[in-house]
């Protein structure tokens, strides 16, 4: 299985016709078209937690998306 990490302070992704829309637009693109995640990293993990580790290690605040489905599974490096 694989996990994308999209930045969580980023506000404009790719539709797939040149247009600047939020990642959940850019989620709902890549479900329905394909196309290229603009993602900031990726890995492939037997699980959401060895995911969520990773993606936690960066340091910076990231969505973790089941590419799959391209739904969101969770958050890391929120700010409190």
């Amino acid at each position: 299985m694989s996990y994308l990490f999209f930045e969580a302070n980023r506000t404009n992704f790719d539709d797939g016709k040149g247009n600047e829309v939020p990642l959940g637009d850019h989620l709902d693109y890549l479900r329905s078209q394909g196309g290229s995640p603009e993602c900031f990293d990726s890995c492939d993990e037997d699980n959401r937690t060895v995911a969520m580790t990773k993606a936690r290690t960066t340091g910076l605040h990231l969505y973790v998306v089941d590419e799959d489905d391209y739904r969101v599974v969770g958050v890391v490096n929120t700010a409190d």
